[in-house]
């Protein structure tokens, strides 16, 4: 089983590459035609008339422009630490749909069944509550009815029993999170030494140079700030999709603890009820 889903999520980091391979193609591929239109009425233009310096102005302009939305281009001159970066995003992109899919399909609860529950604990029998449990198919019922079935044996025992069905369910959730956010601190990382790096090819090449420009400068400039700028695309939305998950497992947590302790006071009082009797 943990074979088959660490196959999925292979399956879907490749798909994530391929089609931002297809992407980063397709957007090189909408501007050559435009570049070698541009390219051909200038020509044509050179041919019957001198521009002037506004229409060469112009002209760099759009190069510039539509160069400035090239995605290829982009990746291309983020330098060589843009594809582990692209492989991580990919990867943490594919864990973070599965276990979007985990999550759909393990249906914890809803927020009206866990209240049903609650005022079902309180103001009826345990009897009553088995009945809603199993009325119900989700993981919150599941873990609740695990203990209910030996309240035979004790209520130190239901406690247990369901502290610990209620630990695998978490451990099941919580599977590939720290990956999740691994990548999500790793991806910035690896911009800043991108950024880094990127700084360094900029001062060696003004240590070469005679005479500086900023056209000397501008490739590792742009190396390293494209490098950082995509870090941080990759960090930001992984770390708000790993802190949601969090915060999911922490709310299901809570509620399992929560009706816990409502069933094992219930179960004591109606002891003492019973034996007082």
């Amino acid at each position: 089983m943990e074979k088959s889903k660490f196959q999925r999520i292979i399956i879907l980091s490749i798909a994530m590459l391929m089609l931002a391979g297809l992407f980063s193609y397709g957007q090189q591929d909408a501007t050559a035609p435009a570049a070698a239109q541009t390219a051909e009425s200038a020509s044509k233009d050179n041919a019957t008339s001198t521009p002037t310096g506004d229409d060469k102005n112009g002209a760099n302009n759009q190069v510039i422009e539509r160069r400035s939305f090239s995605l290829r281009a982009f990746f291309r001159e983020g330098g060589p630490f843009m594809w582990p970066i692209l492989i991580l995003t990919a990867f943490g992109f594919a864990i973070a749909i599965e276990r979007t899919i985990y999550f759909f399909r393990a249906r914890l609860a809803s927020r009206e069944f866990i209240d049903l529950l609650e005022r079902t604990v309180l103001e009826k029998d345990l009897t009553h509550v088995e009945e809603v449990c199993k009325s119900k198919n989700n993981t919150l019922s599941k873990i609740i009815l695990k203990g209910l079935e030996v309240k035979h044996l004790g209520f130190e025992r239901v406690e247990k029993t369901i502290s610990v069905a209620a630990s695998v369910e978490v451990a099941s959730l919580e599977r590939h999170l720290s990956m999740i956010s691994a990548i999500a601190n790793i991806s910035p990382m690896l911009g800043f030494l991108g950024t880094v790096t990127g700084m360094v090819t900029a001062f060696n090449d003004i240590a070469a140079a005679d005479h500086i420009s900023a056209k000397i400068v501008a490739t590792g400039i742009r190396e390293a700030l494209l490098t950082t700028v995509f870090g941080l695309i990759a960090a930001i939305p992984l770390s708000l999709i790993y802190n949601f998950f969090v915060s999911k497992i922490e709310g299901f947590v809570t509620s399992v603890e929560r009706i816990s302790a409502d069933i094992i006071e219930k179960f004591i009082k109606t002891k003492n009820d019973n034996s007082s009797t």
